[in-house]
């Protein structure tokens, strides 16, 4: 006898997706620039840095960002969440 197929998971919105289902088209562009926010990445020569860049780096992550520093599997470095509003 054969397997009953069973149906498609619906796929879970994240807050941005639900956010735009109750809107209509491209009207939300403007009320979703407040969820606007860039990652910065930096490149590592050799993944090596000294103790004074990575102080630097925290700083600049506190002040423009929210204080968070990730790392890539590349040993580069980005720095996350970082408003519109602070970028040139």
């Amino acid at each position: 006898m054969a397997e009953a197929v069973k149906p498609a998971k619906t796929p879970t919105l994240n807050k941005f997706e639900k956010f735009k289902a109750e809107k209509d088209g491209l009207a939300v562009k403007e009320e979703l620039e407040h969820f606007a926010q860039i990652g910065v990445g930096l490149h590592v020569p050799i993944g090596r840095l000294y103790a004074r860049d990575m102080l630097a780096l925290a700083r600049i992550a506190q002040v423009y960002g929210n204080g968070e520093i990730r790392l890539t599997v590349e040993q580069n470095l980005i720095i996350p969440n970082i408003p519109d509003s602070h970028l040139v």
